[in-house]
């Protein structure tokens, strides 16, 4: 039978491992929960400087067509018609877009920058300026351009907000289930833009960003080209 004091040291010597193994469990604990703390910052980082930099370009690309718009003077302004080419001609030579579909018609495809005489725009994750036209707007078209804005009766939708004569999306990287072809002619809307946006043409949505969605939108209204 060991004496006490021997007996007492083993316990206290086992108390001691234990505890120094609890403290290291502990620190495994903080320093996992510290590396996903550190992760999830760099992923926000990312995410605001991509939104911040898909803002700036779609405002750039936002002045390039009320600028257009302003140059060509008289109450009867146009917007270019979208380029309908792939993404690998827009990125290339984009050639200027022809007379877009029918007669008061809305339009869908990729920003003309050959037309607005400016470099492409593309977002953080390569993804070109999407660009939705009025049917209303659209060059060569016979329709009459309401004399008060609000009365055009075929214009875009934003958020359900009516008189829109263009909406510019910046699509950002591909989500689940989409699956971008730079060859295919024309770009593949719902390839680059998200629920709502990927299959409308005239009535579009701005959301918080989500696993289904993280298209960047900004409008130009009727009021902004008069």
């Amino acid at each position: 039978m060991r004496p006490f004091h021997q007996t007492r040291g083993v316990r206290c010597g086992r108390q001691h491992e234990r505890g120094a193994a609890l403290m290291l469990a502990m620190i495994a604990i903080l320093m996992a929960g510290l590396s996903l703390a550190i992760d999830a910052l760099l992923v926000y980082g990312k995410r605001i400087r991509a939104d911040r930099q898909a803002a700036g370009i779609l405002v750039a690309a936002k002045k390039s067509l009320i600028a257009y718009a302003v140059m060509q003077g008289g109450a009867d302004k146009r917007l270019p018609c979208p380029f309908a080419g792939s993404v690998n001609d827009y990125g290339q030579s984009a050639p200027a877009p022809p007379t877009c579909g029918a007669d008061d018609q809305a339009e869908i495809g990729l920003l003309p920058w050959t037309t607005l005489q400016r470099p492409p725009l593309w977002d953080s994750e390569n993804g070109p300026v999407w660009y939705a036209l009025s049917g209303h707007f659209k060059p060569g078209t016979t329709a009459a351009l309401p004399v008060v804005c609000g009365a055009q009766t075929n214009g875009l939708t934003l958020d359900g907000t009516v008189d829109y004569v263009a909406v510019l999306f910046a699509p950002g990287k591909p989500l689940p289930g989409q699956t971008r072809n730079p060859t295919a002619t024309p770009a593949v809307q719902n390839a680059y833009l998200d629920e709502e946006n990927g299959t409308a043409t005239t009535d579009f949505v701005a959301k918080k960003r989500s696993n289904s969605f993280n298209d960047r939108v900004l409008g130009v209204t009727c009021d902004e080209i008069r």
